[in-house]
């Protein structure tokens, strides 16, 4: 699928921080998938094999890893069962995570694993992909109460692999972006709901600011939702249940000349000129950044969180670099963080809609 193929539009600048080369984003997906310790086997809508690790061949005891495109019934022919419910997924109305199956082996005891199923979402939110994620366990289902604690390390391990990997599937399509017209104050109003409802937090930690009410003007809306979600839930985060979350909203003049910082394969362009911007500024009172990591906050998979895929800011920037807009950040050690959006308001006229 084209859209396991796409470059790697959001890398750290190789020159300017002397990394190694640059990696496209079908290498650098390969290779993740290879270098996962556990067994990962994804397939289409159509039912075809998308890829598969060599942790999949070893642990199914396949005479060959099955090839891109290969049917999935083909492909695991030894274990019709494993293929059925790859291919029924799609129409799951709940996925099995932490279940197991027992499969056939060349033992005559044989083989016990523990899966769990993700869908992988295509740009119009409907699922392009399922991706199955396992672990043998033949070996903890024939030992001792002891070794439960080991059963239970090993899900949370095919779990945080999960997590992971569906963020990279998401993160390497390119961004595709329906372009309508909309009000920034309905997009923050639903990513605040969102966000309030996954950390469980009450509306009194959060303040709103805005001067005046701004007009509408053309952005995807879903992708800038996700975009607010995930800075409001990190925000969160870093606060814990005594922090104070604001969320200024206002306007800036543009410069002369609007310059495009990135713009992917396929993105609209709008040739409508614009000449202010909308600034949404979302400040915490957390535990804040650290100087030497502010400069990789955007890069994909840096993470200073125990728990987490390090995609969810650099897909933000790439939402909004899509968009033409900036993203920035400031922040102390102790005292919070800032992340400043800035989104060029095509399509809004030069008006002004004052509530």
């Amino acid at each position: 699928m084209e859209q396991l193929t796409a470059t790697y539009d959001a890398a750290p600048d190789t020159a300017a921080h002397g990394s190694t080369a640059a990696v496209d984003g079908a290498t650098f997906f390969r290779r993740l998938i290879e270098g996962m310790r556990c067994g990962i086997l994804v397939i289409d809508r159509s039912g075809r094999v998308i890829t598969v690790n060599d942790h999949a061949g070893t642990i199914l005891e396949l005479q060959r890893l099955p090839a891109r495109g290969e049917p999935v019934d083909v492909a695991l022919a030894e274990h019709p069962q494993l293929a059925r419910i790859l291919r029924e997924s799609f129409s799951m109305s709940r996925l099995p995570n932490r279940a197991e199956i027992d499969l056939k082996s060349r033992s005559e005891n044989g083989k016990t694993i523990g899966f769990t199923l993700s869908l992988v979402p295509g740009d119009d939110g409907a699922p392009f992909g399922a991706a199955l994620f396992f672990k043998d366990l033949t070996y903890v289902e024939h030992t001792d109460e002891s070794s439960k604690e080991l059963l239970e390390k090993i899900v949370a391990e095919v779990k945080r692999l999960n997590r992971t990997i569906t963020s990279s599937l998401e993160f390497v399509r390119p961004v595709s972006l329906v372009m309508t017209a909309a009000s920034i104050d309905g997009v923050l109003d639903e990513a605040l709901t969102v966000a309030l409802g996954r950390c469980g937090r009450t509306s009194g930690s959060v303040e709103r600011r805005t001067a005046r009410r701004l007009p509408e003007f053309l952005m995807d809306r879903g992708q800038l939702r996700q975009v607010f979600e995930n800075l409001f839930i990190n925000a969160f985060e870093a606060m814990g249940p005594s922090g104070r979350l604001v969320i200024e909203v206002g306007r800036e003049a543009a410069p002369a000349a609007p310059s495009t910082p990135y713009r992917p394969l396929g993105a609209p362009d709008p040739a409508e000129a614009f000449d202010a911007y909308c600034v949404v500024r979302v400040i915490d009172t957390g535990t804040g950044v650290a100087e030497e990591h502010l400069d990789k906050l955007f890069y994909p998979f840096f993470t200073t969180k125990t728990q987490g895929s390090g995609v969810g800011l650099s897909m933000a920037k790439k939402i909004v670099d899509s968009h033409r807009g900036v993203i920035d950040v400031q922040s102390k050690v102790g005292v919070g963080t800032a992340f400043t959006v800035r989104l060029p308001m095509i399509g809004s006229g030069s008006g002004e809609t004052h509530s």
